[in-house]
C-alpha cells in the first residue's frame, strides 16, 4: 500500500469517526430535550388541571354561600309576612294615642302602650331628622338614622311624606343587634314616623332553623379550604352581632363592592389566603329597608400551593434525571469514539 493511499484512507476514517460522533452528540441531545420538552408540557397541563379544579371549588363554594342566604332571605320574608297582620293591628292603639296628644309626642305614655301590647313589642317615635325621640327601648333614644344609616333615613323619610302604613324585613337592631320585626307608620300631619318592633321571641324557635352561621359550617366541610363566612350590611357592620369590630380594610371592601356590585379579591401570600367580597342582591321592594350584603369568603390556598409545590419538584426531579443520564451517556460514548 502506498503512502499516498494510506493517508486517504485514514483521513476518511477520521472523516467518518467525526460524522459518527456527531450523529451521537445529536442523538444524545434529542434523548435530553424530548423528554425534557414533554415534562414541561406535562407540568403545565397538570397545573392547569389543578388551578381549574381549584377555581371550580371556589366558585361553587361561592355559588353555595350565595344561595344559602337567598334562602335565609326568603325564610325572613316568610316569618316576616305572618306576623304583619299583628304587626297593623298593634298600630291601632299607638295612632290613637297620638291623636289624643295633638302631635305633642313626649306626653304619649309608650311604657302604658307597650304593656297593652306586650313584652315582645317595641314603640319608637321619629322626626323629620331621622332621630328617635321617644321609645320604649332605652338603648335607641336619641338614635340618629342621618348618621349611623343616610340610606335607610331617606327612605324613612319618604314614609313619613307619603304617610301611612309600611312593612319591613326581620332584621337586627342598629346597637343591640336584636333581631326584630319591624312595622313604620307615616303620621298623617307629615310630622313623624311611629315605628314597632316585634321581638325575635315571636320566631326564635324558626330562627334557630334557619341561623347562617350553623349552614355556613356545612360549606367548610364541603370544601376544607373555606376557612370563614362573613355576612356584612352595606355599612360594614355584621348582621346580629354588634360587638364585631370589622377592620379598616374590611369596611373599605364591603363599601366599594356593596356601591359598585363588583366582586372584588385580595390574595395574601404571606397568610396564604385568598379573600373574596361578594354582593348578594335581594329584590325586595315592599320592604321599607334592603336586604343587600356583602359576604365575605376567606379561602386557605396552603393545600393549593403544596400541591402546585409537588407537580414543580415532581417536574424538576425528572427533567434534572433525564438531564443527568443524557449527559453521561454523551460523554461515555465520546470516550468510545475517541479510544
Amino acid at each position: 500500500m502506498s503512502l499516498l493511499q494510506f493517508k486517504k484512507d485514514k483521513g476518511m476514517l477520521i472523516q467518518h469517526m467525526q460524522i459518527n460522533l456527531k450523529h451521537l452528540i445529536i442523538s444524545c441531545f434529542l434523548f435530553t430535550l424530548v423528554p425534557s420538552v414533554a415534562q414541561i408540557t406535562d407540568y403545565y397541563l397538570a397545573k392547569s388541571e389543578l388551578v381549574e379544579n381549584y377555581e371550580f371549588m371556589v366558585a361553587l363554594t361561592e355559588e353555595n354561600v350565595i344561595g344559602a342566604y337567598k334562602l335565609v332571605d326568603i325564610s325572613y320574608k316568610i316569618l316576616a309576612e305572618n306576623l304583619e297582620i299583628e304587626m297593623q293591628n298593634a298600630f291601632i292603639p299607638f295612632l290613637s294615642a297620638y291623636k289624643e296628644v295633638n302631635g305633642k309626642v313626649k306626653d304619649i305614655d309608650l311604657s302604658k302602650l307597650k304593656e297593652k301590647l306586650g313584652e315582645d313589642f317595641e314603640l319608637y317615635i321619629i322626626n323629620k331628622e331621622g332621630v328617635i325621640i321617644h321609645t320604649t327601648f332605652l338603648k335607641d333614644q336619641d338614635l340618629d338614622f342621618s348618621k349611623v344609616a343616610p340610606d335607610f333615613n331617606k327612605k324613612l323619610q319618604k314614609i313619613r311624606e307619603k304617610g301611612g302604613y309600611q312593612g319591613d324585613r326581620i332584621t337586627s337592631t342598629i346597637k343591640t343587634g336584636e333581631v326584630r320585626k319591624f312595622g313604620y307608620w307615616g303620621t298623617s300631619d307629615k310630622q313623624y314616623i311611629l315605628e314597632i318592633g316585634i321581638s325575635s321571641s315571636k320566631f326564635d324557635s324558626s330562627l334557630k332553623e334557619i341561623d347562617l352561621s350553623k349552614i355556613t359550617k356545612s360549606f367548610e366541610e364541603f370544601n376544607p379550604d373555606l376557612k370563614s363566612v362573613t355576612v356584612f350590611n352595606g355599612d360594614g357592620k355584621i348582621f346580629n352581632n354588634p360587638d364585631f369590630n370589622p377592620s379598616k380594610e374590611q369596611i373599605i371592601n364591603v363599601k366599594k363592592v356593596f356601591v359598585t356590585g363588583e366582586k372584588f379579591q385580595i390574595m395574601r401570600y404571606p397568610k396564604s389566603e385568598r379573600i373574596i367580597y361578594t354582593k348578594v342582591d335581594i329584590k325586595d321592594e315592599a320592604s321599607a329597608s334592603h336586604g343587600d350584603k356583602v359576604i365575605e369568603l376567606v379561602f386557605d390556598t396552603t393545600s393549593f400551593d403544596e400541591k402546585l409545590n409537588e407537580i414543580v419538584m415532581e417536574q424538576v426531579l425528572v427533567t434534572t434525571i433525564f438531564t443527568l443520564v443524557g449527559g453521561v451517556v454523551s460523554l461515555f460514548l465520546h470516550k468510545v469514539l475517541k479510544f
